[in-house]
């Protein structure tokens, strides 16, 4: 019996770090191919200066405004979609994990010995890395959905200042004698 307890730990051992493995890659992919602005750091950088400058000048047409916030619009919706499907990506992981935390909880406790207590342990300890990253992961997507949607709406409100100050010109160009 002894036997077979550490044989079944050893298989639920590997079975469920690749499992534990493949969701976390799972989740991974979902980030990596996120639209709009990127989570890379150089790449964000340079979609970030284009997508938000840092002042409209007198050149900018109308046209191009619209374009921009179209694009803006869309990177923001992009963002909460990705987020979607990051947290529904996490909530079946965490259905999914469930039975496997039933039998990692009746190993532990029917553990013969020091070692396959310890090994249950670890399994435990690793199931929580797991959801724990997963909660980073979401909170990543989340807090990028809410800053590009803050952003997108900062730079409205630039844009009309803009398009209001060309609208009303300089105030010398109402002055002057009739």
């Amino acid at each position: 019996m002894l036997q077979n307890m550490a044989k079944n730990l050893q298989n639920l051992n590997f079975s469920s770090i690749s499992q534990m493995t493949s969701d976390l890659n799972n989740i991974g992919t979902l980030m990596n191919d996120a639209e709009g602005l990127s989570f890379n750091l150089s790449q964000l950088e340079g979609q970030w200066v284009q997508q938000y400058p840092g002042s409209y000048d007198s050149t900018i047409t109308t046209n191009g405004q619209a374009i921009a916030a179209q694009q803006r619009w869309q990177n923001s919706m992009d963002a909460f979609h990705n987020t979607m499907q990051v947290q529904s990506q996490i909530v079946a992981n965490v259905q999914a994990d469930q039975p496997l935390l039933t039998s990692l909880v009746n190993q532990s406790q029917g553990a013969a010995g020091a070692l396959q207590a310890q090994q249950a342990a670890n399994q435990l300890i690793a199931l929580s890395t797991k959801q724990q990253m997963q909660i980073q992961e979401m909170m990543a997507a989340q807090y990028r959905a809410q800053a590009e949607d803050a952003a997108r709406k900062a730079q409205s409100e630039a844009a009309a200042r803009a398009t209001t100050q060309a609208f009303l010109g300089s105030e010398t160009a109402y002055t002057g004698s009739w």
